[in-house]
């Protein structure tokens, strides 16, 4: 376990791991070496190189150039090459990596992800490199539904909240039951972090939930994005984040 006031984020940024005959040999030794400079151990064969998938998502991860860079995406490759594991990037929308981690023949794996259980039918997870802050709300700033200080019970209280969730995202099992039982009050979309801000302001949803650094980076990029839209922190003290066992969902980003 760790500090409650540790595990109280939802971004969804843990690796999913195909479970796939290629990674057989991978598992158990790849990821409990958390960034370790120690040798790794011999392998009887060469492995194909692990297809790492990753979508645009500063400032987690995202491309600069042929490179990937970002807070998880720049400690994924250190663990990698620390292992001794071949890898190579690929920018995959986010609906498609799980897909493609179902369907594998081959070794890959992905950053991003919490751990469910529907999730954990299908893929391993890896341990935590990265602990995430506390949730926050970004909404418009002509939304005068948040008011500062709100918890998440009265959000979901709300009858008429529109949350704006991205498809294919778990943000922990706690959170994933109170947003599924909003029922109309959800808004999913696939759409990118741009184009989601621009679903607020256009007044199609509410309010979206994230880690304080995605949105100063979401609203940074121009002084009128930034007046555009509020940050509102939620969620302190409230049932939903009580801490949950690492593997069964929770924060804290793994590789």
């Amino acid at each position: 376990m760790v500090p409650k006031n540790l595990v109280v984020n939802s971004l969804a940024l843990l690796a999913l791991i195909a479970s796939c005959a290629g990674l057989l040999a991978l598992r158990g030794t790849i990821f409990s070496r958390q960034l370790s400079l120690e040798a790794p151990p011999a392998r009887p064969a060469k492995l194909s190189a692990l297809t790492v998938f990753f979508h645009e998502r500063p400032p987690y991860y995202f491309a600069v150039g042929d490179q990937v860079k970002g807070l998880v995406a720049e400690r994924a490759a250190a663990a990698f090459r620390a292992a001794g594991i071949e890898f190579r990037w690929v920018l995959l929308p986010p609906a498609r990596q799980l897909q493609q981690i179902r369907e594998a023949s081959a070794p890959c794996a992905a950053i991003g992800w919490f751990s469910n259980e529907e999730r954990q039918r299908f893929a391993r997870f890896s341990d935590p490199i990265f602990q995430g802050g506390s949730l926050v709300a970004l909404t418009s700033v002509d939304n005068a539904r948040l008011k500062t200080g709100v918890s998440l019970g009265e959000l979901f209280q709300d009858p008429g909240l529109k949350l704006l969730v991205k498809d294919s995202y778990s943000y922990g099992a706690a959170l994933d039951q109170r947003i599924a039982a909003l029922g109309s009050g959800r808004v999913l979309t696939p759409a990118s972090n741009t184009a989601m801000l621009e679903m607020i302001v256009a007044g199609r949803a509410d309010l979206m939930l994230l880690a304080p650094e995605e949105a100063l980076q979401m609203t940074s990029n121009s002084a009128a994005r930034s007046a555009a839209f509020r940050i509102v922190e939620v969620g302190r003290n409230d049932a939903a984040y009580d801490v949950q066992p690492i593997g069964s969902g929770g924060n804290r980003a793994k590789i």
